[in-house]
């Protein structure tokens, strides 16, 4: 089971490095290069696939074999609305391998891009707002209970 507060700033991290990509992602249109949005992205995807393998692999199923009902439910319904988001990521990174494609297509690749961040940025919000804490008063609290 991951830790909460490792998750957290896993969140945190990811905000940054989506911000910084953002910032990259709009001076395309000054100097074109897009080489260095591929860094960026590249960076990015890499910290979301361990984050979302974590969420969704350990925590997620963790949660909704949770005794409570009310601790099942709500990881369902969160797993249902967002666990997605994994494979939309997968979906656009292999549209956007390499600086070449996003170049070449450059306004879809904002648009995806700014659709992706823009999911991932309500499942953190979400997840920092409801479901860690919930997470924390139930699952957390009954591994540290047991040790």
């Amino acid at each position: 089971m991951p830790n909460i507060a490792l998750l957290r700033c896993q969140h945190d991290a990811l905000e940054e490095y989506a911000a910084d990509l953002l910032g990259e992602t709009e001076r395309f249109a000054d100097h074109g290069d897009g080489y260095a949005i591929s860094i960026k992205l590249s960076r990015f995807l890499s910290h979301l696939r361990a984050h979302l393998r974590q969420e969704d692999r350990y925590l997620y199923p963790r949660m909704m074999a949770h005794e409570q009902p009310a601790v099942a439910q709500t990881a369902r319904r969160f797993f249902d609305e967002m666990g997605r988001l994994a494979a939309d990521m997968e979906r656009f990174a292999e549209t956007y391998r390499t600086s070449r494609e996003i170049q070449a297509d450059y306004p879809g690749f904002r648009q995806s891009l700014y659709r992706l961040i823009g999911l991932l940025a309500e499942r953190i919000k979400r997840e920092n707002n409801e479901l860690f804490p919930l997470a924390a008063r139930t699952v957390d609290r009954g591994r540290n209970q047991a040790a």
